[in-house]
């Protein structure tokens, strides 16, 4: 059998190398046999038999692993994997290529010996029997890291951006399986904003300017609000309408759900995520707020990693689902600081480790656009030119100004009025110097 290209053992060493760099846990479905380096396999055990006493690896206490285990790779060896690696970013796909490169060579091993056997006079009934046997323990081995997704080129050359089947919102804004942050201090008035949002997408209709190309099933889990805060901005919004009918009240009716659900965080909250939108098959999940059903502790990186990207990403992976999640900002900074910001700057205004806003695709920023006025400001800090959104005069914009309703009691969001949007419009420009 040909040795693999050299690529192959290269891809190894940016593994292992990223492994102990970065203190990750190992893919379970990858072996030590796996690996086409000796040297590599038994990194690879070291590596696996420390996860599996539930601890961090780094490079130190892998080479003790290695010399305990009488291994013949030496500290030199382990160190060059680090070195090599360099800065580069770690690449899931690299667990991936080993295993599938393990299993071509375990399948090109089966066929040598096969021919082997023929070659010896053995039948070839039993030599295909044999293959046949080989092929389904390929078919049926333990499954490739999950996360991992091949992207072939050919099906990137041809695919059509501007019909794409998975788009729910805008130009490919959100798309199934996707995620949507809106980010405001407390107080403002983020739940209503997201009743709004979630009556106009179910029904069809627009929240200013964005809209999808048909209504959406939308389920609301949220747990900050009673029945009757929630009944306020139901009633509200809908009545907001001008256009409203039976028909969108029908359409409504079959398109959205609202639950409240309290004391569940981490994986119990991920299990209800995804027994709740399979049940309503839901197509948008509203959950308010985000810090509600977060384990651990939300100034970690690796706790809000290990939340949203271990917990929460599967089920939207699995479900196609866009997750729209609510967000506090934190304690107010120095005026000047929030002038001197650019839209991107903006994206890290909620609390907690920037892992949070790291994982959505898209954010939007509810802030008050003055301190004395009654207006705010929301803008879209992520992939803000895909979105939609539009001013009052119907122009595509990625900030718009707005305001509560101005009916006594009413709960609902509308533009700022000409005058108020006039006011901040010229005292940014002034400021900005334009």
């Amino acid at each position: 059998m040909n040795p693999p290209p050299v690529n192959v053992v290269n891809i190894e060493n940016a593994y292992l190398g990223a492994l102990m760099r970065d203190g990750l846990k190992p893919f379970i479905p990858l072996k030590p046999s796996d690996f086409f380096e000796p040297r590599n396999a038994d990194v690879y055990a070291a590596i696996l038999a420390l996860d599996n006493e539930g601890i961090n690896c780094d490079e130190l206490v892998v080479c003790k692993r290695l010399r305990e285990e009488r291994s013949t790779v030496n500290e030199h060896y382990v160190n060059g994997l680090l070195t090599s690696l360099g800065f580069t970013l770690f690449n899931e796909a690299w667990a991936a290529s080993i295993k599938n490169n393990a299993q071509t060579r375990y399948l090109e091993l089966q066929l040598k010996n096969g021919l082997k056997s023929i070659q010896q006079g053995e039948s070839s009934k039993h030599v295909k029997e044999g293959l046949e046997r080989t092929l389904r323990d390929i078919q049926d081995a333990e499954e490739l890291p999950k996360g991992v997704e091949v992207m072939p080129l050919d099906k990137l050359r041809v695919f059509d951006r501007h019909n794409d089947p998975d788009c729910m919102i805008g130009r490919r804004w959100l798309c199934k399986g996707g995620s949507l942050l809106i980010v405001g201090q407390s107080g403002v008035g983020k739940s209503s904003m997201m009743i709004q949002m979630a009556i106009s997408w179910a029904a069809g209709k627009s929240f200013f300017g964005i809209k999808s190309q048909v209504p959406r099933r939308v389920l609301v889990i949220q747990g900050e609000n009673d029945q009757g805060d929630i009944a306020e901005g139901f009633q509200d919004v809908r009545a907001g309408f001008s256009d409203w009918s039976l028909e969108d009240e029908s359409t409504l009716n079959q398109n959205l759900n609202i639950l409240r659900v309290n004391e569940k965080t981490g994986e119990e909250f991920a299990d209800i995520l995804k027994a709740k939108a399979v049940e309503h098959a839901a197509e948008f999940v509203f959950v308010d707020p985000l810090l509600s059903y977060a384990s651990g502790n939300i100034s970690s990186t690796e706790d809000m990693s290990f939340f949203l990207r271990k917990q929460i990403a599967p089920v939207l992976k699995e479900t196609g689902i866009v997750l729209v999640a609510m967000h506090h900002t934190g304690k107010p900074g120095n005026p000047d600081d929030k002038a001197n910001k650019t839209v991107t700057d903006n994206s890290y205004e909620g609390i907690g480790s920037s892992e949070i806003t790291n994982f959505f695709r898209a954010v939007m920023v509810l802030s008050r656009a003055e301190k004395e006025e009654p207006v705010f400001r929301l803008l879209i800090s992520k992939r803000r030119g895909r979105a939609g959104l539009m001013d009052r005069m119907s122009e595509m914009t990625d900030t718009v100004y707005l305001a509560h309703s101005r009916k006594s009691g009413e709960v609902k969001w509308e533009y700022a009025t000409p005058e108020q949007t006039k006011k901040l419009t010229n005292k940014k420009s002034k400021n900005k110097g334009y």
